[in-house]
């Protein structure tokens, strides 16, 4: 998505709490890079902070930091009878407190703006839930929820707030070493993305708000290349 947005002109800030990810990234993109953990509320802050300082304004949020509990790579092992609170607190901690964090910060600046738009990040487990993925599950559930009253809450002031996700299993770290290179070969590209998030980012969705956003299907209907998995090269066959 940074990649896309920069691409397109727009000035880029890269944030997250892996920093050698961050400074690549934003050499490529010749953007900003920030070292963050969206769980801590003066780190968020600052990351705002830092960002109006040198770029002036905010117009695009994208709240995509997740993960799930690891402290296993057996799914079995993470059923809830055996997911400890702290397991269940980083996975809160990090994909729906860290959105709300991420949110509330920017929204005093887009609200006197009246102009902005919000990408929250959700999953198509929510909606075809797999065993172990509970606290996974109820963070991304929540998100939409979310997103639903946030778009209610700010439209007046020109906010546009809806959630995208992948269209089924992506090749990103969130898997960790569950995942074998075979099933690996099978997901999509992060690059699935990245259409439908420039649209929502842009002028072309201004209006459009509240709703859930699935890229895969987003790029069927819209004749775009989505990525180089198997699923989408046979869909363009």
């Amino acid at each position: 998505m940074a990649r896309e947005f920069a691409s397109l002109g727009a000035s880029v800030v890269v944030a997250s709490n892996v920093a050698h990810e961050n400074d690549a990234v934003a050499r490529e993109t010749g953007g900003l890079a920030v070292e963050v953990d969206v769980r801590d509320e003066a780190q968020v802050r600052a990351l705002v902070a830092r960002t109006l300082a040198e770029l002036r304004r905010v117009d695009v949020l994208v709240a995509a930091a997740g993960l799930d509990v690891r402290e296993s790579p057996r799914r079995e092992d993470r059923h809830l009878r055996h997911v400890t609170l702290d397991g269940w607190r980083t996975v809160i901690d990090v994909n729906l407190t860290g959105t709300f964090l991420c949110i509330r910060e920017v929204l005093p600046h887009m609200i006197e703006r009246r102009a902005g738009s919000i990408i929250t990040f959700t999953s198509g487990t929510v909606r075809d839930p797999r065993p172990g993925l509970a606290a996974y599950v109820a963070s991304k559930a929540a998100i939409e929820g979310l997103t639903r009253v946030l778009a209610l809450e700010v439209a007046e002031h020109g906010i546009r707030v809806n959630t995208l996700e992948p269209g089924g299993p992506t090749n990103t770290p969130f898997f960790g070493d569950s995942m074998t290179p075979e099933e690996r070969a099978r997901m999509h590209d992060p690059s699935i993305v990245r259409a439908c998030a420039a649209y929502l980012a842009g002028d072309e969705s201004k209006g459009v708000t509240g709703r859930p956003f699935v890229a895969s299907q987003w790029n069927r209907e819209h004749g775009v290349r989505g990525c180089s998995c198997a699923a989408c090269a046979a869909e363009r066959d």
